[in-house]
């Protein structure tokens, strides 16, 4: 937790030095994640802000909104974002990921602001059933697959994990994971059943 509160209390030295910084935005959890990466998970109005941050402070952020689209995503180390395209053929939605009972499918596409190239996401998203506890919040086991295109229509990579969820926001934290690109596996990590 003391580690916790000095990285935050870095970031807020620094935050406004990045243009994504939002003082509207109310800090939610601070999440340890493997490889020493820490993720702060903050409510920005109407959707949330994941700011992923490693031994050399923040990385990568992520904004989605209250259905989890990914609205925005930026790479602090090449200083350009993935914004969603409109018109998906299937939006993500967490209100139908609950409203289902527990499964929700998704294709969309994105354009990076530097390079003007699209990639298009197909996947699901499934809560699996039970729950854990950490921290006295309560998070649902869940796991997702998905399948990155490029323009092109060949396959850039592929991943699956298993998740924890957090209901009330439509937060996930990944627990194991297996990706894939079209020449063979990358990461060996278990995949999800």
């Amino acid at each position: 937790m003391f580690a916790a509160r000095v990285l935050l209390a870095t970031l807020g030295v620094f935050a406004p030095a990045f243009a994504w910084a939002q003082a509207s935005c109310e800090l939610e959890m601070t999440v340890q994640l493997q490889s020493c990466e820490v993720a702060n998970f903050e409510r920005c109005g109407d959707g949330w802000r994941i700011t992923y941050s490693d031994g050399g402070g923040p990385f990568f952020v992520s904004e989605i909104d209250n259905e989890t689209r990914w609205t925005r995503s930026i790479s602090l180390e090449w200083g350009d974002a993935d914004l969603l395209s409109p018109n998906a053929a299937d939006e993500a939605s967490f209100s139908e990921l609950l409203a289902t009972g527990g499964r929700d499918e998704y294709d969309f596409k994105t354009r990076n602001s530097a390079s003007g190239q699209e990639t298009r996401y197909v996947g699901y998203d499934v809560l699996t059933g039970g729950s854990v506890t950490i921290d006295g919040v309560q998070l649902e086991r869940s796991q997702f697959a998905m399948t990155a295109y490029g323009a092109d229509g060949a396959m850039m990579w592929s991943a699956k994990a298993r998740n924890i969820s957090r209901a009330r926001c439509g937060c996930s934290l990944r627990m194991r994971k297996c990706s894939r690109m079209p020449k063979g596996i990358v990461n060996n990590a278990p995949p999800p059943p």
